[in-house]
This record gives structure tokens, sequence and C-alpha cells, in this order.
């Protein structure tokens, strides 16, 4: 049970690393939903979170699997998923469609699937608490565990790896813009959901956008046509919509209403939908 626990451990604690900048967005979102979504410093206060919990996770991962200092490990073990479990709850109760990225872009859950999840791993975890484990001096082991990991999440944050992210100075060229549907002319990618209720609300300010230059902007979706269709009719939207493969939109590891703006043939700003509405009234994201 407590290697088993361990192990769950460090892979959500590598997978959330491998991307930590999809990761900080979803940590991001959540936080977002609490009704602090203006506050400026959100996106660097979403990434720290995001980092102190891969640090968090790969410490009792690595202590779970040394043996070390079972008894504070097992019960720490047991507060940190009770914690997990009422953020699942929270996103639940309020109907957000966000994937916490408990396992980084490697699993995505709906906040259901991973409220069970971690019921599961909570009830795993108490019940390895109250069974009797010996102590090991594994200090060493742990503190190499979690040495490895960071090292890990920063060497691929700053030499992020093929299908991470899009973050601002990736690479943008002509050709996958045109292969959005863009124009030589397109500035702004969006990138919406017609059921997303962020989305409906910001269509008049992304009509704004697009109303400034012929061919500026360009919204991508995932949706089936007749999604995009029913959407032009609710809420003419004046800007051009494109259809493309779920899984081309996933990799992009941005949530649904986020605006891109590319320049010079790499993105320049990224702009998520909560602070997209306050960035145009203030005229930033012109």
């Amino acid at each position: 049970m407590q290697l088993l626990l361990g192990f769950v451990f460090l892979f959500a604690a590598f997978a959330k690393g491998y991307d930590i900048v999809r990761f900080g967005r979803q940590t991001e979102a959540i936080i977002a939903t609490i009704g602090i979504e203006r506050t400026p410093l959100l996106g660097a206060f979403g990434l720290m979170v995001a980092i102190m919990i891969i640090i968090l996770e790969l410490y009792i991962g690595a202590s779970l699997v040394s043996g070390y200092d079972s008894t504070r490990t097992t019960m720490s073990t047991v507060l940190v998923l009770i914690g997990f479990s009422g953020v699942a709850l929270w996103i639940y109760m309020r109907h957000a469609e966000i994937d916490c990225g408990c396992f980084g872009a490697a699993v995505s859950r709906s906040a259901r699937d991973t409220l069970a999840g971690d019921i599961v791993l909570l009830v795993m975890a108490i019940i390895g608490a109250m069974s009797k484990y010996a102590s090991t001096k594994g200090g060493t082991v742990t503190r190499l565990i979690v040495v490895a990991g960071v090292i890990w999440t920063g060497l691929l944050f700053y030499f992020p790896q093929a299908g991470a992210s899009v973050r601002e100075g990736s690479i943008m060229p002509r050709s996958k813009v045109s292969s959005f549907g863009g124009s030589p002319h397109t500035r702004y990618i969006w990138l919406f959901n017609p059921d997303c209720d962020a989305c409906q609300k910001l269509t008049p300010v992304i009509n704004k956008i697009s109303a400034s230059a012929p061919d500026c902007l360009i919204a991508i979706s995932a949706a089936g046509r007749g999604k995009l269709d029913e959407f032009e009719y609710d809420y003419k939207p004046v800007f051009k919509m494109r259809e493309l493969p779920a899984k081309t939109v996933e990799e992009l590891g941005l949530q649904d209403g986020t605006l891109i703006r590319i320049g010079q043939g790499s993105v320049d700003r990224i702009w998520p939908p909560y602070l997209l509405k306050p960035m145009i009234q203030l005229g930033i994201a012109k």
C-alpha cells in the first residue's frame, strides 16, 4: 500500500514537471474560481503554487517509497490528499470544466473523476496510516529523488520538449498559423469552446479585436461543425472560426477562452480568459 501510494505521487510529480507551464496554468485557473481572477500577479502565483505542489509530491512519494520517517509521512499523505479532495470537490460543485492536472498532460480527467480518484487514494492513505511500518534511514534516497525531480522540472521548463504547451516566446511560424486557418494578416488566435460560458461572454470582446483589421483573428475549436453553427447563430461572431482535431487543440495546453497574439513568427502575448476583458478595457491587448 505504502509503495503503491509512493509511486502514484512520484508519477504525478514527474508528469507535472514534464510541462510545468501547463500545470501552472491549470493551477491558475483553479485559483481564479475563488474570485481573485483580476489579481495582476495571478499567473506568477499559479506557477509558484504549481512548483510547491510538485516538490511536496516528490518528497511524499520519495519518503513513502524509501520508508523514510513512515509515521510522519503517512500522516502527511492523508492531510495532503484531504486537501486535494477538497479542491476537486470545490471544482465539481462549481461545475467548472477544469482539468486539475493531477497527472500533467499524461492523463486528462474531469472534476468528478479526479474527486473519485482522490477519495480512493485517501482511503488507501488512511489504511496505510493505521498500519505499522518500520521507518528506515531513507533520508538520503528521499533527498536524491527530490533533487532529481526538481532538476527534471527545471530543465524541461527552460528546454521544453515537443508537445509542450504553448508559452510566450514559443515559435509560431506562418505555416502553423495557416494550418489553423489563418491568413498572412492573422495576429491573434482565439481558443474557444461554444459551450464555454466564459467564451460566450467574451465574444463581444473578440468581435471588437477582429473588427480592428481584416483577417487579424482566427478562432479555433475542437467542437463539431454543428456546435460552431449554433454558436454562430446565437452570438453572431464577426471573426472566422475553424474546427480543428481535438488533439491539435489539446497540444496547445491552453484553457478555453485564451487569446494568443503572434508577432515576428513567435507567440509574444497570451491572455487567459479571466484577464482578457480587463486587458481589452485598458487597451493593453490591442
